[in-house]
């Protein structure tokens, strides 16, 4: 529960913004033009009604209501004619064009109290009651049973879900016994309720399936602290269960057998296109099952390979919206952030234009654009003359560092004391990047993301045998680092993404050319990049 809610106050806190009034702009980016559009007249058929009546005016007050109807992965629904007169409520939402899930979500400024939160089936024409009253929320009008049901399933049902312990098939064992539990409580409460209708049996039953599907690709937390504490704190990253599998019990994991009876048709479902956990799970599986992915990184084979799958196997609003998110996802990560991948992003966006003619998805695109197309590629004097920690406890600035290897390339590699895939990407990749050292003239340079300095001296001293001491450098100041800014983090709607091990390659000239480019234990892709940094001289 309190996982549960925590992950929505993000999204609140992100998305409330976008739920006021904006004015349209033209932008224009390279072939790719939006024209401002008058809004579309107002449908009295496609409004929704809700009337509120509480004993906690808190919680009207701060009522909010979370739409997935759009390419951004939740949006705060802005409901006209608010009207809020002590502990009574009155709003309108319009263009809902066919039934929806929506979560509602209010907050409560009582003791000992949670703040609400359920999932709601709207259909367009609804007039709708809600009450809110010792601490619970209860609807009624002509759809009521649609209404209800997340509420009746919630305690405790809802969330009584499996937790990973190491162990990946009693783990997937557990959460369908747990998903089959929630079916059925589902097939007896439309058995009750005999007005419910076609939608919602579908709706609510999918919405179901691709939950489960969601976490069983995303396990939840792991009990174990030791193990967890890796895992648990990046939570914009996914979680293979392999990972902690291999950790444990030191044995192959068997994905195929684990995933088996998932396949791609599983998704082709248009009709779900507004479901929140569908849409979820359609990018999950696509990035670390279908495309056949090794590990999550955001980097040019896997964007290549995940574009090429989608093409392939998708059509009309999935295939939009696969494509969509896999832009935006890759984006957010730094691919597009150097002369090698800006092409192919700018290209892509380019090509889909045309399906990206939804309002919520052209302002997006047209954001990216700008963005890649204002990208600074030379590194400026004033992140140039950022200081870092060296090894030995002496000062030293980027610039400094940079200019020990004049007119060879270099290989920026970002990473943590704390980060397991960093240090397991030292150990495997030792011979081939001194054998390319050796012969491509190029660097290595350490860039550790590390708060605490000394565990950062005991890992270096741990690892000297995989890597050089020579080259490794501490950022000083993570959260003001320009360094960082530039070349390792994103944000945007007030979120901040971390994503390491990352590797950004300067050419001679110190001109970023990949801001994230493969692991250098992809010896073949990471060489050929190098290859072709070199042609383009």
């Amino acid at each position: 529960m309190i996982r549960r809610l925590s992950f929505l106050l993000i999204i609140i806190i992100c998305f409330i913004g976008c739920g006021k009034e904006q004015k349209t702009k033209q932008r224009t980016a390279e072939n790719f033009e939006i024209e401002e559009r008058l809004p579309n007249a107002i449908d009295s058929s496609e409004k929704i009604t809700l009337y509120g009546k509480t004993d906690d005016s808190y919680a009207l007050k701060y009522l909010n209501f979370l739409n997935f109807s759009n390419f951004a992965f939740s949006q705060y629904e802005n409901p006209e004619n608010r009207n809020l007169i002590g502990d009574s409520l009155s709003l309108t939402m319009y263009n809902i064009k066919k039934p929806q899930l929506m979560d509602l979500v209010a907050f409560t400024d009582k003791k000992d109290t949670i703040p609400y939160f359920t999932r709601v089936l709207f259909t367009p024409g609804d007039t709708i009651s809600m009450t809110v009253k010792n601490g619970k929320i209860r609807f009624s009008g002509k759809n009521e049973s649609h209404y209800n049901f997340f509420l009746e399933m919630n305690d405790p049902l809802r969330q009584n879900w499996a937790h990973y312990k190491y162990d990946p098939f009693l783990y997937k064992k557990e959460l369908y016994s747990s998903y089959k539990k929630k079916d059925s409580t589902l097939k007896e409460f439309i058995n009750q309720n005999t007005k419910v209708s076609e939608d919602f049996k579908n709706i609510v039953g999918s919405e179901l399936k691709y939950e489960y599907l969601y976490n069983l690709i995303l396990p939840r937390n792991i009990p174990d602290e030791k193990l967890a504490g890796a895992y648990k704190n990046n939570t914009n990253d996914i979680m293979y269960v392999y990972a902690t599998t291999n950790v444990k019990n030191e044995k192959f994991f068997d994905s195929e057998s684990y995933y088996s009876g998932i396949t791609i048709e599983d998704f082709k479902r248009p009709d779900l296109i507004n479901n929140d956990y569908f849409k979820r799970t359609l990018v999950l599986y696509i990035r670390h099952v279908f495309a056949n992915h090794d590990y999550l990184e955001y980097s040019r084979r896997n964007f290549l390979n995940e574009k090429d799958f989608i093409q392939k196997n998708l059509n009309g609003q999935i295939r939009t919206y696969a494509m969509g998110r896999l832009i935006n996802d890759y984006y957010m990560k730094g691919f597009g952030q150097g002369e090698q991948d800006i092409e192919i992003l700018k290209n892509l966006i380019i090509e889909y234009k045309d399906e990206f003619s939804e309002p919520s998805y052209t302002s997006r695109m047209n954001e990216i654009l700008e963005d890649i197309n204002s990208y600074d590629f030379l590194l400026t004097e004033e992140l140039l003359n950022e200081k870092l920690l060296t090894n030995y406890g002496d000062t030293i600035t980027l610039s400094n560092v940079l200019n020990k290897y004049p007119n060879q390339i270099k290989v920026l590699d970002f990473w943590a004391s704390w980060c397991g895939p960093c240090i397991s990407e030292f150990k495997k990749a030792k011979n081939f990047k001194q054998k390319m050292e050796d012969e491509q003239n190029l660097n290595f340079l350490y860039f550790s993301i590390d708060d605490d300095k000394n565990k950062w001296g005991q890992t270096i001293s741990g690892l000297q045998n995989y890597v050089s001491r020579e080259n490794q450098y501490l950022i000083i100041n993570r959260k003001k680092s320009r360094i960082l800014k530039h070349m390792l983090i994103r944000e945007n709607s007030n979120k901040t993404y971390f994503s390491i091990p990352r590797y950004s390659i300067l050419d001679g000239k110190n001109r970023v050319k990949s801001n994230n480019a493969p692991r250098p234990s992809d010896s073949l892709t990471f060489e050929k990049l190098i290859n072709e940094i070199k042609l383009k001289k």
